[in-house]
């Protein structure tokens, strides 16, 4: 174990001494770990704000991803129809269940943004008023008001 001068009163410690045992000032190599605690600590709370930054920012994303989603999905859909891939059976019943699931989700997009509500309100509106329009027995619905349908919805959610 190696001597050291204290750097106030001169006397000599050992290297391993935290303070000086003769006037109680901290050692280079105490005041050496304190920094290195401190950026540790630092660090660690950088490194925690960060995560709860991005999990705020995360759950923001997916509210937005489910309208985008949804909007991706019955666009989808009404393009299969007018390309004949499937029928207005099998169009309604996506689309419906599209509806559905925007507003399953309604209450907890109120809650984040009441005009993203509104958007996903009136996307579900859209979307059900081409299932209504598929699922007409009075009606055919031609590609121009499936083009329309399509253009209402890709006008939400730009």
């Amino acid at each position: 174990m190696a001597l050291i001068k204290c750097e106030e009163c001169g006397r000599e410690i050992s290297e391993e001494a935290r303070t000086c045992p003769n006037c109680g000032v901290k050692t280079a190599k105490t005041k050496k770990q304190n920094k290195t605690i401190s950026k540790v600590v630092i660090m660690v709370l950088i490194i925690v704000t960060l995560i709860a930054i991005i999990g705020i920012n995360t759950n923001n994303a997916k509210k937005k991803d489910l309208m985008y989603q949804c909007s991706i999905e019955a666009i989808n859909i009404l393009e299969s129809y007018k390309e004949k891939r499937i029928d207005a059976k099998q169009a309604v019943k996506e689309l419906k269940s599209i509806k559905y699931k925007l507003e399953e989700h309604a209450e907890e997009i109120r809650e984040e943004n009441e005009d993203k509500s509104f958007k996903s309100k009136y996307l579900a509106s859209i979307i059900d008023g081409a299932a209504i329009s598929l699922d007409s027995s009075f009606k055919i619905v031609d590609n121009i008001e499936i083009n329309e349908f399509i253009q209402e919805i890709k006008d939400i959610v730009k």
